[in-house]
């Protein structure tokens, strides 16, 4: 009934009257308003008498003790009042959408191609970002963010030659991505979530959703993405040359271990140019880290999962390019070098909230809650509910060195065997300085013509 509610049947009762004296004993515009207030007053016991299931979250609060149409309310003015607030940032997407529009003429880009997608993601964003001023369009947020994410895809996939336009893309989608769904009121949560449950994991002694828990990832996703944007530009043909101080690559090729690396038949192998591919992921980790609130290990599982899967996996991955630079490509990047310890550095940091995020999810699971549910809308848990804690003491008001401990350490610790297992895999790496091991360069054709040309 409620999927045909819209066709807005003409029904004629006269014949009814005048035949039979028939007149309906009730009017849906006088009784609904009653049948509302009956749902409200005891949500539990209405649906109920009328032989239907409550709806989960009606269950959860009972279940928490909470009143479920007072959460609910008292959710929906929090929410509302924290929209109100920052309305701003959906504005400023809106400009963001004006300037890819122009953005072809005014950098003077020659590529229709990449140049109309611009112009129609910036439309696009145009509309959805005027939808996000409304409180209830919470969908409208995700979908602004999506568009943050394919521009900044789209030089590299569209492989471009003109660098102003993936600069501004990768800032651009950047920046359209935090405004949609980085800033307050958090999307996506359900009432429960937000306004109950605790801040801290149970059985934890820190919070690993804490902001000096996330600043040393992003702090290091942003020396992965500089390194990475560089060394995309040479594949895109961008800049000419890369910066390569101690590994010269082959005495009879002009170019660099770097550039041999970036140009060979491994890094070349992906439909994509490698290197700015690991920077989009970068840019992305970078996002997320930011995204939520500092109970999103509870609040936002499938977005932390998500970091946690960008960061663990790409992190493997750098650490394969690195071992098999000197065995399949007979030299090493310093750039790479250097990334490729960025993201292994960003493995034990974040692997902490993701422990978290699986450890509740498993116990709501055993709590009889619905696993798809609670992984895309979070929940409550167990522990000292936040109402009860009064405000939660904010991470930076301390001094400069207990804040800078915390972020450096951010509940990681190193035994001494595990820097002992370091040193071996160093020196491991470095058997070809060490013991001379020497391998044969494989370039691609590509590489070998540039070296010609140069």
């Amino acid at each position: 009934m409620v999927a045909m509610s819209h066709a807005h049947y003409a029904l004629d009762i006269s014949r009814a009257g005048e035949l039979i004296g028939w007149q309906p004993k009730h009017d849906l515009k006088n009784t609904l308003p009653k049948i509302i207030a009956e749902l409200k007053r005891d949500p539990i016991a209405w649906y109920k008498a009328n032989g239907m299931n409550p709806p989960p979250s009606i269950v959860d609060a009972a279940e928490k003790g909470h009143d479920s149409e007072a959460l609910r309310a008292e959710n929906e003015a929090v929410y509302r009042a924290e929209h109100a607030e920052n309305r701003w940032p959906h504005l400023v997407n809106m400009a963001l959408g004006t300037w890819l529009m122009v953005q072809a003429p005014l950098i003077g880009l020659n590529e229709p191609l990449l140049g109309w997608t611009e112009f129609g993601l910036g439309a696009l964003l145009i509309v959805f970002a005027a939808l996000s001023l409304s409180w209830q369009m919470n969908f409208a947020r995700w979908v602004c963010a999506g568009i943050g994410a394919l521009v900044m895809a789209a030089p590299f996939v569209l492989w471009t030659e003109n660098a102003a336009a993936y600069l501004s893309d990768t800032l651009v989608g950047g920046l359209i991505f935090g405004f949609a769904v980085a800033t307050k009121p958090e999307p996506g949560t359900s009432p429960l979530a937000r306004m109950t449950g605790p801040y801290m994991p149970l059985g934890w002694d820190y919070n690993p959703s804490a902001w000096t828990q996330r600043v040393p990832i992003v702090a290091l996703a942003l020396v992965g993405l500089y390194v990475s944007r560089y060394l995309a530009g040479y594949q895109l043909g961008h800049v000419d040359s890369v910066w390569e101080p101690f590994f010269m690559g082959d005495p009879n090729d002009p170019t660099n271990g770097t550039e041999v690396i970036i140009a060979s038949s491994v890094s070349e192998g992906w439909p994509v140019p490698g290197a700015a591919l690991g920077g989009y992921t970068y840019m992305l980790e970078i996002l997320t880290g930011i995204v939520g609130s500092r109970a999103r290990w509870r609040t936002m599982p499938w977005r932390v999962l998500l970091f946690g899967l960008m960061v663990v996996p790409l992190g493997i991955v750098s650490i394969t390019f690195v071992i098999i630079q000197p065995i399949v490509i007979g030299t090493w990047s310093t750039l790479a070098l250097i990334g490729a310890a960025a993201m292994l550095l960003q493995i034990p940091y974040s692997i902490d909230e993701l422990l978290a995020v699986l450890q509740f999810l498993r116990r709501r699971v055993k709590a009889g809650k619905s696993f798809l549910r609670v992984f895309l809308f979070g929940d409550t848990d167990e522990g000292a509910d936040k109402a009860k804690q009064g405000r939660l003491e904010d991470e930076f008001d301390r001094g400069p060195l207990p804040i800078l401990s915390e972020v450096v350490q951010g509940g990681v610790r190193l035994p001494w065997t595990l820097w002992l297992a370091a040193v071996i895999g160093i020196w491991l790496m470095l058997t070809r300085v060490t013991i001379g091991v020497k391998c044969k360069v494989i370039l691609s054709h590509k590489a070998r013509r540039r070296a010609f040309e140069i």
